[in-house]
């Protein structure tokens, strides 16, 4: 019997070249046309790690931290499972520091001596473009670790020519550039973690050669379950982006005049004040939990801790289990568009070949059959948006859809349903382009063809005791009469309402800050909420200062109950989730409704304190009877000035 240290000499000539005509299988074989566009910016290191293949998070506290997907596909493409990849990313001068952890994975790596045939094991593998042109050649870095016969290796290769593999040559036949460890823990699901130094510039002309501030294409690719003779149904493979180097994504390097990456994160705590409390506030806000750098333990704690409501476009329990930890009444309701192929594109329920077949078959067509793009971008999403639209009326996909929305639902552990949009108008983003109607549509088709979609949707959960709140009650400024979508109310559990929207924010002149506190929130919002319906608000700005958001959360709040939900957002941020500190005041129980005085104010009281609103076009004083102070915990006068369009909050005391 060889020793370890003989295996894993003789080892890589054998396996490593066999690994890379599966590599390139996957590569041939990918047809995936998202670009991806994706950057991940490392922190700059204030300190170096200690490489023993065991994370602690104080050795990582300076590092960019992530939460991806890695989604593994047989031979034939057929997707069989999905790992969470947290990543934890920095640099200094010098070095690369990497260090991931895999759930939810058992260990393979074993070999009988010399019998290769009885080889099983599971592989990382990172790859550089080293020249960012898109494609994988012949010199190329690699780096690879795995454990096998319970002994960890790390290897620093480079992509090997054809000439080169018919030759026997090694991929690792160069200076070992690349310091670190791998483990693997059985318990709590199991999972692998792996700490790495890799040099920026060690000399070697293999290795990828780097600069801080530089940017390189990369991908982490993993395999499970590799061995010489394996059944196509027994390998998995998937990376962290696709499998073509040109849609992989970037490494954005730390400068240390720039050290911080470009990532928004909820705070960890709020700041204590008078008044403001860490835990969930008597403001109700909703989360939008829509990026992966979302799915973060510490961010999901916070959101559990802080928010209301959760909308999430991850339908996988042990998501909804850490949000639900800190408050398990939360509820938490799986995001979902019947408009798109939503479920493919972000639950990846399907491989890439089904999900484009799906696509094909069920996708809203011009006249000349060519499919229709969502043409919108919401900046604060971090993924491809020009998502084909489908065609509603097609039973298929209204079948398709909504068995799978139930299946992740359940799987999910989710309370709800939120369905962004549902809308009889047809929108002016499904239209084709020239502004033409889809083809087989008229306006009279669309609105049916919701009102049927939304049928089955209710049929489908029927009896499960999950909720189906609907995006379609918003209105522009000027849109007067009838509620939109009213109707849809009446077999929904509620609605949400976008003031405005991308296109318009609430904040674009002094029409529209009126036409929000009078049309959205005293009509709308109150109306249907009165109904005894879930009412879902975001609110868009254009500027994110305290003054404007003060004025929407206030005018909110003069008719909030148990049932109605708020969120800010500044439209250059659309999409992205980030609190806001005045959410944590606590405000105490609502003394009866809101109070319109003489001079336009309008006011509610509270156990805990007061909101005021102006929303008028002209500053006015207002007279307070007893002592307050406001939300940050400032002495208040004996009277307030209150500017146009603004709002107030005292707390007592």
């Amino acid at each position: 019997m060889k020793s370890p240290k003989a295996l894993k000499r003789i080892f890589p000539q054998f396996f490593l070249n066999a690994l890379v005509f599966i590599f390139l299988l996957f590569f041939l074989a990918s047809d995936l046309s998202a670009q991806s566009s994706t950057i991940f910016k490392s922190s700059w290191a204030k300190s170096v790690p200690t490489l023993d293949g065991k994370i602690n998070s104080s050795e990582w506290s300076d590092a960019l931290k992530t939460r991806k997907t890695i989604n593994l596909f047989d031979t034939r493409g057929q997707k069989r499972e999905s790992h969470p990849l947290t990543l934890y990313i920095k640099n200094d001068a010098k070095n690369l520091y990497l260090a991931g952890r895999l759930d939810n994975e058992e260990h393979e790596g074993t070999i009988k001596g010399f019998d290769f045939s009885s080889l099983v094991m599971d592989m990382f593998s990172l790859v550089f473009d080293d020249n960012r042109d898109g494609v994988l050649q012949s010199g190329e870095d690699k780096k690879s670790f795995f454990i096998l016969n319970q002994t960890p290796t790390i290897k620093d290769e480079h992509q090997l020519s054809p000439a080169e593999q018919q030759q026997g040559k090694e991929e690792s036949s160069e200076p070992q550039n690349i310091e670190g460890q791998i483990t693997y823990t059985s318990s709590g699901g199991g999972y692998y973690q792996f700490e790495l130094s890799i040099a920026l510039n060690s000399g070697d002309p293999s290795d990828v050669q780097l600069q801080p501030g530089q940017k390189v294409r990369w991908n982490l690719f993993y395999f499970d379950k590799f061995s010489f003779t394996m059944k196509e149904r027994d390998l998995g493979f998937g990376g962290v982006f696709p499998e073509n180097s040109k849609d992989w994504g970037y490494l954005q390097l730390a400068d240390q005049s720039n050290p911080s990456p470009d990532m928004i994160m909820a705070p960890a705590v709020s700041k204590s004040s008078p008044g403001v409390s860490t835990t969930v506030s008597d403001i109700q806000v909703f989360a939008q939990v829509a990026n992966e750098k979302d799915l973060d333990a510490e961010q999901l704690k916070f959101i559990g801790t802080h928010y209301d409501l959760v909308l999430s476009f991850f339908p996988y329990k042990q998501y909804t289990d850490q949000l639900k930890q800190p408050n398990p009444k939360l509820p938490v309701y799986l995001f979902v568009n019947p408009y798109f192929a939503f479920g493919d594109k972000f639950w990846n329920t399907s491989s890439p070949g089904e999900a484009a077949a799906a696509e094909r078959r069920y996708s809203l067509k011009t006249s000349d059959n060519k499919t229709i793009l969502f043409n919108l971008n919401y900046p604060g999403l971090e993924f491809d948006q020009r998502l084909p639209l489908m065609d509603i009326r097609n039973t298929e996909w209204q079948d398709y859809f909504t068995s799978q929305i139930r299946k992740h639902a359940d799987l999910g552990g989710m309370d709800g349903i939120f369905l962004d949009t549902m809308d009889e108008r047809l929108p002016s983003w499904a239209m084709a382009p020239g502004n033409k109607t889809p083809k087989g549509y008229s306006d009279a088709q669309w609105k049916a063809a919701n009102y049927e979609f939304l049928e089955k949707i209710n049929n489908a959960f029927a009896g499960t005791g999950k909720e189906i709140v609907f995006n379609g009650i918003s209105r522009v400024p000027g849109n007067k009469g009838e509620l939109p979508n009213e109707k849809m109310l009446d077999v929904t559990s509620g609605a949400a309402i976008e003031a405005f929207s991308i296109y318009m924010s609430m904040d674009k002149s002094e029409d529209t800050r009126r036409w929000y506190f009078q049309q959205t929130i005293m009509k709308d919002l109150k109306t249907t909420s009165e109904r005894g319906k879930k009412v879902i608000i975001e609110v868009y700005g254009n500027r994110d200062d305290e003054a404007i958001r003060l004025y929407a959360l206030c005018s909110f709040l003069l008719v909030q109950n148990d049932w109605t939900y708020f969120y800010f957002t500044k439209k250059s941020d659309a999409g992205g989730l980030r609190w806001r500190p005045e959410w944590d005041t606590q405000l105490g129980q609502a003394l009866g409704s809101y109070q319109k005085t003489s001079n336009g104010i309008h006011s509610r009281e509270f156990s805990k304190g007061k909101v005021l609103v102006n929303p008028g076009n002209k500053a006015i004083s207002v007279q307070l009877s007893g002592q307050y102070k406001d939300w940050k915990g400032n002495r208040i006068g004996s009277s307030v000035k209150m500017p146009a369009f603004s709002g107030i909050l005292l707390l007592k005391g």
